[in-house]
């Protein structure tokens, strides 16, 4: 039979092991390292760092910015595939070009206000540049298995081939396409206050503890004989609230957390 193991070996096994990662909070590390750069240069270059940008993109330079990406992109995974992470840390090295790109165009438009000054054409174009990238992606795909007769999914993440170039490209361009689209988006149709909107000051904070939050909820649920979608549903129901739950009531009580975790700290 299967051996079940309590929660807290789970939790606590991975502390002794080679493979305990970050979890999802690599993106946190990856952000604190970008930003500790950011912080260098500024002191080397004060002047350089304080000077206003008047600058706004329009939609050839998404174009721009997305051909970089993908050179780089593309570049660095012929010797680091996106299936190789930094040990411990878990980082995914091949996909550093492009959050570093982003991070780049971030740091930008904070200082330029694009967010917004960015016009509503930028954002069109965007989404067009992402709806093209996705409606390629099929019709490659299609070729790659019939020209070869099977889809080596492999050669898309990596190395000295087309698979690789293709995919370096696909992946850079719906990245900075969609992100001007989501932007413009929510700053034209969802920016109004609503009966939700105080739950966005907690974002942060959720996305901090949803992991053991989903993972304790899950493994209560576990032993219930029902279709594991609807487990899913359950946990998700029931995980959801309870994050901004413990966000709201408990992490915003304590006056660290409440500065650090929340992006409104009045209340």
């Amino acid at each position: 039979g299967t051996e079940t193991r309590p929660l807290w070996l789970y939790l606590v096994q991975p502390l002794f092991s080679e493979g305990i990662g970050s979890g999802p909070l690599w993106y946190l590390l990856e952000l604190l390292l970008f930003s500790a750069v950011l912080a260098g240069l500024a002191a080397r270059w004060p002047d350089l760092a304080a000077r206003p940008i008047g600058f706004v993109p329009r939609t050839r330079h998404l174009i721009y910015l997305g051909f970089g990406i993908a050179v780089l992109a593309f570049v660095a995974r012929l010797g680091v595939p996106m299936t190789q992470t930094l040990t411990f840390v878990n980082l995914p090295l091949g996909d550093l070009p492009k959050h570093a790109g982003l991070y780049c165009a971030g740091v930008l438009a904070a200082r330029g206000d694009w967010l917004r000054r960015m016009p509503v054409i930028v954002g069109a174009g965007g989404l067009g540049i992402s709806l093209g990238m996705l409606a390629a992606l099929p019709p490659v795909l299609a070729g790659a298995f019939l020209s070869e007769g099977r889809l080596d999914a492999l050669a898309f993440l990596g190395g000295w081939s087309w698979q690789a170039a293709f995919y370096a490209g696909w992946d850079s361009f719906v990245a900075v396409g969609m992100s001007a689209a989501v932007l413009v988006f929510f700053r034209e149709r969802l920016s109004t206050p609503g009966r939700l909107t105080g739950l966005s000051a907690s974002a942060y904070a959720v996305y901090l503890i949803h992991t053991p939050v989903t993972v304790g909820i899950g493994y209560a649920l576990s032993g219930l004989d029902f279709h594991p979608l609807v487990k899913w549903l359950m946990a998700s129901l029931i995980a959801v609230p309870a994050c901004f739950a413990i966000a709201h009531f408990i992490l915003r009580r304590i006056p660290t957390l409440r500065h650090l975790l929340f992006s409104n700290t009045s209340s």
